[in-house]
């Protein structure tokens, strides 16, 4: 189909499937003077190069103005990296991309006619590519109906869960936990560009889109989810996609999916709105956010900042003291003085002066009641602070 394509059109073909890996292609083993192309015949995949500047949305769009049968009718015109033009159509299943075709302006102009041989040549692409979809494509689309299902609790019956995951064979590690990537208000081709990169870095099918964002039911046979080299990796693809994730503590039963579901998605949001500087947000590093999120909606959250906390806050705006601070980080090393003097970079001795600064001025008794508090408070703050709502401190 693509050499008719070529003797059609004129100009070399390529076809590449929705992760950007070689498919086919026809001419393009006449080119001498383009590098991108000649990299994905011989190594099979296109340049991170490359991919970046596809995902960064840096090239123009053409629109024939007509509505394919088979879903988005948008082509896209690709110049900068590449030293002649070419045009990319999308071979779309069900409205959902699944291959790009490109067509390279090499021996002569692209023309209006070309546009619309394209156009026809995707179609019938489509069809081949939607008929040869063998078993394993039909048993990805009924476990992604499933974990659907359950998000939308359509199924939430622990047995009908359980028979439908043993009938479709699903065989899964006993440690599960929820991943939800921040995709929503991407392009679909981007989000499927993610999520076919996603499958081959964890190495999982049990991953779909749901309402925008991606979400991945995770299973590993350790309690935790990533050693520390793949939770860099896992950073640096969020990294690339200029994403965020969010991961949910870890789970046994399968059932327990859509609360875990919701665990993963506050530990994202709670990240996002905290201008949290790591990519990846575990939910139990923002579990007491979420506690005081949730406050904030029925009651005002400042009264859960202890007095002494308000008070040394005046104080140290007032006298240019670093009280507050000093206790805040005194807390934090769970009251050892070495620890805290090392990290505050002050003597020994300044730090015990201000701790019995901070006794005298506060009548504080550090009880384990009193620390609780004291380790709330300044979480709140931080909270009001992070969220832009300060102006509830006043």
């Amino acid at each position: 189909m693509l050499d008719i394509g070529y003797q059609e059109l004129g100009n070399p073909v390529l076809l590449v499937d929705v992760a950007l890996c070689f498919v086919a292609q026809t001419g393009g083993g006449l080119i001498t003077d383009e590098p991108l192309w000649d990299w994905t015949l011989s190594k099979g995949y296109v340049t991170e190069e490359y991919v970046k500047y596809i995902l960064s949305g840096d090239n123009s769009q053409y629109d024939p103005g007509e509505e394919w049968s088979t879903g988005d009718s948008r082509f896209i015109w690709q110049e900068g990296l590449l030293h002649h033009r070419q045009l990319v159509g999308k071979v779309n299943r069900n409205g959902i991309p699944i291959a790009y075709l490109k067509l390279l302006e090499y021996n002569k102009p692209i023309t209006d006619e070309d546009v619309n041989k394209l156009n026809t040549l995707c179609k019938f692409l489509a069809i081949c590519m939607n008929s040869s979809m063998g078993t394993s494509d039909q048993e990805d689309s009924l476990i992604d109906t499933l974990l659907t299902s359950m998000l939308t609790q359509r199924l939430y019956d622990k047995y009908a869960i359980e028979e439908r995951v043993n009938r479709f064979g699903l065989k899964l590690y006993e440690n599960l936990s929820v991943i939800v990537l921040g995709t929503r208000g991407l392009i679909t081709d981007r989000i499927y560009f993610i999520k076919k990169k996603m499958k081959n870095f964890l190495n999982r099918e049990t991953v779909i889109t749901f309402k925008g964002n991606l979400i991945i039911l995770y299973d590993c046979k350790t309690k935790v989810p990533f050693s520390e080299n793949e939770l860099i990796n896992l950073e640096k693809l969020c990294a690339d996609f200029n994403i965020k994730a969010g991961i949910s503590n870890s789970f046994k039963e399968i059932y327990k999916f859509e609360s875990f579901y919701h665990q993963a998605l506050t530990a994202l949001e709670l990240s996002t709105e905290t201008n949290h500087k790591e990519r990846v947000a575990f939910y139990d590093e923002f579990c007491i956010h979420h506690m005081v999120s949730l406050f904030s909606e029925h009651s005002d959250p400042v009264v859960l900042i202890h007095p002494a906390i308000k008070f040394l806050k005046e104080h140290d705006m007032e006298y240019s003291s670093e009280l507050c601070p000093t206790l805040k980080e005194y807390l934090k090393n769970n009251q050892d003085l070495s620890l805290t003097s090392s990290a505050l970079h002050i003597h020994y001795n300044t730090l015990k002066y201000r701790i019995n600064k901070i006794i005298e001025l506060t009548d504080l008794s550090f009880s384990d009641k009193t620390i609780f508090r004291l380790h709330l408070s300044f979480i709140v703050f931080d909270y009001l602070t992070e969220t832009g709502k300060s102006n509830l401190l006043k």
